[in-house]
């Protein structure tokens, strides 16, 4: 029997060998399967079969480099996937001292970022321009809580472009993003991290992974940080906690036990509001907010079991089961201009409303995956199939509150502190509570019918069965106003076809067609003037390259591609407030990707995209031609570093977007920006001491848009951090 390779998680360092004499439990988890197939180690009795040794061996560094995904969905490098994917590893998360998704996200071409939704929070994102707020997962299973993603345990994030339904089930439009979790492996190996910033970072990290025996470890990643703003009154709060376990590493079956914690405590941040269409031009410093009154607070808890077993060199199967619940109690300020000051008044003589979007609730996910990969082939062809079914019900509660007496503050000079003794909250003004079942099943055929050409296809069917239950109530008595109890079940096929040409091991193309789907009840809650709607469809044509250089330090990624959602949601002419699926929303682009090393000494991670969002049908005549909410044009990321030579590097990049409208009828709006970063590091075997320094020319930008208000990003901040090894 062959040697197997470590898990592509295990990470094993140079050196490091594990051998191992372990029973495999030939009645395992498929064993009549596996003594029905030729080669299966699984004795057919329910016997066990002793295994050879198992060598866990280094992988060589890669760079900037990855050459496949965490998703058992995805096997393979690649240059096997007829989709355009861009890894962040851990090590360029490390460069830029990022401590959040969304600064890692920024190393992606094509995303751009929303502001907070009246009482949303957390990680709001958009993709090719499309929303991608419920197309987060976390090792392949959904992760759809309202929260700031620290990423102090990710070891990667994987962003899948184009509608992925066929391997996510519901959303994807513009794609997916996957965060892959860190893991044990066989090796002793202590990390402790300080930072310390403007803006008052202060943040502390550990990350111990220790072997328990030859087949065995734990790790334990643990974060905790305090930070501010520019505003000064602003603050972010949080802390975490990650162990997990893995047992059997380095044999034919593995089980991995999980934990994740998270809590923030926030004072949040909704930026500024807009004048005549754009944000105002204020100080950096203004927050219109309330300091002792504005609060943001999350909880998150996630445990996961994962079980991978391979039966032989052509069968392998997982199973991952996963419980997750999201805790949030959010009161922000979003600044709104009252009335409708004439032209040319100074700011000095406008006030701002405090508008109070005050809510709490409850969000939770059960799940089950499971996944089977066999390779096998029928007469010349050469096959390697993966299937699988999903189950799992959602769950989520809102509870949302009417605040009044909020005091006015001044445009130009805003105070935080302004008293507030009429401000109290009135009572509940709306109650959800809603949860779907999903149920999926699909199927992926990579096919090689010869050594240059390969064709995958896939099928995937979707159950998804939402009930959502609606009440207003009059906030002062108490009194219940409406109550709106509704269901909907929706069935849905989605898949892919894509051919791929390799005349070389150096150069993959290929071409592609994929679609996917958005219920209803996409995220679960079900409204009065969508509730018979059948689900959206998106549809995306791509045409791609990926070629390798300098025998393989460098990779170069392009795709050109069309995502259209061919029956947007838009109004019903005929019935107020009723929408119909006459809409179509179009975008056309051309995404470059560089990544790797164009010498021993200079790496590079860049990405390029330019992009042609627009709504090209819409009863709505003012978003007929116009661009959709958060649809830059272009977006640019490049992150450079070079080695000096004796632990010395230094680094640096820019990122950028265009212009980006906060409605779909295009009126409010920020200006595009270019932001420089840079770095410098002094590396050993046993430290890392690295000094960032981002936005350099402390340029005025804007991170997120949203319709009433844009949040300006970051101004000039240096992080010293160090990282000890031991």
């Amino acid at each position: 029997m062959p040697i197997h390779a470590p898990h592509p998680l295990a990470r094993p360092s140079a050196g490091i060998r594990s051998t191992a004499r372990t029973p495999l439990q030939a009645g395992c988890l498929l064993g009549a399967l596996g003594a029905a197939l030729p080669g299966s180690v699984c004795a057919a009795d329910g016997d066990s079969a002793a295994l050879p040794e198992v060598t866990v061996t280094a992988p060589q560094d890669q760079g900037y480099l990855r050459d496949g995904t965490g998703l058992t969905r995805l096997p393979g490098p690649l240059r096997d996937i007829p989709q355009s994917i861009t890894v962040v590893p851990q090590q360029i998360i490390e460069e830029q001292g990022a401590t959040t998704l969304r600064e890692a996200l920024r190393n992606v071409s094509g995303i751009s970022f929303n502001g907070g939704e009246g009482g949303n929070s957390g990680d709001n994102i958009n993709l090719r321009g499309f929303t991608a707020r419920n197309d987060l997962f976390l090792d392949g299973v959904r992760d759809s809580g309202s929260y700031t993603r620290d990423i102090f345990n990710i070891e990667a994030v994987e962003v899948l472009k184009g509608p992925s339904s066929m391997v996510f089930g519901r959303g994807t439009t513009g794609g997916a993003i996957n965060q892959t979790s860190k893991r044990p492996w066989l090796e002793s190996a202590h990390t402790v991290g300080a930072s310390l910033g403007t803006l008052d970072l202060r943040r502390l990290t550990v990350d111990f992974n220790e072997p328990l025996t030859s087949t065995a470890a734990f790790r334990l990643n643990g974060m905790w940080q305090q930070s501010g703003a520019t505003p000064e009154d602003v603050q972010f709060d949080r802390y975490g906690i990650a162990p997990s376990l893995t047992l059997g590493l380095g044999t034919d079956t593995e089980v991995n036990f999980s934990y994740f914690r998270q809590k923030e405590d926030n004072v949040p941040y909704y930026g500024v509001p807009y004048r005549n269409f754009k944000p105002v031009d204020v100080d950096k410093k203004n927050f219109y907010g309330l300091a002792d009154d504005d609060f943001e607070n999350t909880t998150v808890d996630i445990a996961s079991i994962t079980v991978d077993h391979r039966f032989n060199d052509s069968l392998s199967f997982r199973n991952s089961t996963r419980y997750a619940r999201y805790d949030r109690s959010l009161a922000p300020t979003a600044p709104r201009i009252a009335g409708n000051p004439p032209d040319g008044t100074p700011y000095e003589l406008i006030s701002v409303n405090r508008s109070r979007p005050y809510r709490d609730g409850t969000d939770t996910t059960l799940a089950n995956q499971t996944d089977i990969t066999a390779k096998f082939t029928t007469g010349s062809f050469e096959h390697k199939l993966v299937g699988g079914v999903e189950i799992g019900r959602e769950t989520t509660t809102t509870t949302r509150y009417q605040v009044t007496g909020a005091p006015q503050t001044n445009l130009a000079h805003p105070d935080p502190d302004t008293p507030a003794p009429l401000m109290r909250v009135v009572g509940t003004s709306s109650y959800t509570d809603a949860s779907a079942n999903t149920f999926g099943v699909y199927a992926i055929d990579e096919i090689a019918l010869t050594p240059e050409w390969k064709v995958v296809g896939g099928l995937r069917w979707d159950r998804f069965a939402a009930s959502s239950l609606a009440e207003t109530y009059t906030p002062a008595t108490g009194t219940r106003l409406t109550r709106d109890d509704r269901k909907r079940t929706d069935t849905m096929t989605s898949g892919r076809i894509g051919v791929i040409w390799q005349p070389s091991p150096t150069q993959s193309y290929y071409a592609a067609f994929g679609t996917s789907f958005n219920p209803t009840a996409e995220t679960l809650t079900i409204s009065s003037n969508n509730a018979g709607l059948d689900p959206e469809e998106n549809h995306n044509f791509e045409i791609g390259a990926k070629l390798d250089f300098l025998d393989g330090a460098l990779s170069v990624r392009t795709a050109l591609f069309r995502t259209e959602k061919i029956n947007a949601r838009t109004l019903d002419p005929d019935q107020l407030n009723v929408n119909v699926l006459d809409g179509r929303w179009v975008t056309d682009g051309i995404e470059l990707d560089v990544i790797g090393r164009i010498t021993p000494q200079w790496s590079v991670f860049a990405g390029l995209a330019f992009m042609d969002p627009e709504i090209t049908e819409s009863n709505n005549p003012a978003e007929v031609g116009k661009r959709p909410a958060n649809a830059p044009r272009h977006t640019l990321s490049v992150w450079t570093t070079y080695d000096l030579g004796g632990g010395w590097e230094i680094g640096g990049g820019v990122q950028g977007a265009g212009k980006r409208y906060g409605s779909n009828t295009n009126t409010n709006y920020v200006p595009g920006y270019t932001r420089w970063d840079a770095e410098v590091a002094y590396k050993q075997p046993d430290f890392d001491v690295r000094l960032n320094v981002v936005n350099l020319t402390d340029t005025q930008w804007y991170e997120a848009v949203y319709t009433g208000h844009a949040i300006p990003g970051t101004g000039r901040a240096a992080t010293l951090s160090v990282d000890y090894r031991f």
